[in-house]
């Protein structure tokens, strides 16, 4: 059988379990085997590496930082969107959803008040297939802003959007200082979580950091293994925005694919595929 892609020689890490030895192919995008031992001819050898499903983002800001990288200094956005999904990929991110802060404060010297902007542009660079990434929308909506509303009508109907958040930033409101009081806070919802249950992780502003944690959690959470800390940023996080097609490997799955080395604990993204097609 031919195969578009052929992976073979290792650590290869299911939702469940890991294949010391294994190799994957894949045609037209999508996983079709999944083998362990010797692999096919012809396939390309990853000489050990852990090979992980791509990860899946669904909250940076880190896009701000290459449209204003320093106060009152915008770049174009477009060429800030290509800059920004190119590090992204080397980081092992496949899918991420850009946040987007909804709001406009005056005298603000952030990215307020940009949001359409960002989304164009990133619309932009999709259009050119200028994107290594799947790139969806993460609107961040400030209550207490008045603008709010309408900046949000002007952006909710687009298809990219995936998810909302409803942020209270007023002074002495609705932040947490002790880590004890934040893990209450989220088990009492939806009629109490356990600390299980609470496994998904995220970059914030270090889109590198997000791979890191989830390979340093086994060992400084012995119950959590690295199939279930690799759940966190892939299978987990894809199911909550309703990606059922990616986010782990396993037959009929996007083939969305990141190899990895370590090297004193700190990963090394070699090779990242999307759909199959090598992207970085």
């Amino acid at each position: 059988m031919a195969h578009d892609l052929l992976l073979a020689n290792a650590r290869v890490v299911l939702a469940d379990r890991v294949i010391e030895a294994g190799w994957i192919a894949a045609m037209n995008g999508l996983i079709v085997e999944i083998g362990e031992g010797r692999a096919p001819a012809h396939a390309e050898d990853l000489g050990g590496d852990l090979l992980l499903p791509g990860l899946v983002e669904l909250h940076t800001d880190h896009l701000e930082a290459h449209y204003v990288p320093r106060p009152k200094v915008y770049w174009d956005p477009v060429a800030a969107v290509v800059s920004y999904d190119g590090l992204l990929a080397t980081c092992g991110i496949t899918t991420t959803l850009d946040s987007l802060r909804v709001w406009r404060e005056e005298g603000a010297e952030e990215v307020d008040g940009q949001a359409e902007i960002l989304a164009d542009a990133i619309a932009i660079a999709r259009d050119a297939d200028l994107l290594r990434l799947e790139h969806f929308l993460h609107l961040r909506c400030e209550v207490p802003m008045p603008s709010v509303v309408a900046e949000t009508n002007a952006l909710i109907g687009r298809a990219d959007v995936r998810l909302v958040s409803l942020m209270d930033h007023t002074p002495g409101q609705r932040q947490f200082r002790d880590e004890g009081k934040l893990r209450d806070y989220y088990r009492s919802k939806n009629g109490g979580m356990t600390d299980a249950e609470l496994d998904v992780l995220s970059s914030d502003y270090v889109p590198a950091s997000l791979l890191m944690a989830a390979l340093r959690l086994p060992t400084a959470v012995p119950n959590i293994g690295l199939a279930a800390a690799i759940r966190m940023v892939s299978k987990t996080p894809a199911e909550a925005v309703g990606l059922r097609d990616r986010g782990e490997i396993a037959v009929g799955k996007r083939a969305d694919l990141i190899r990895v080395r370590l090297a004193r604990d700190v990963p090394a993204v070699r090779s990242v595929w999307r759909a199959g097609r090598r992207v970085a």
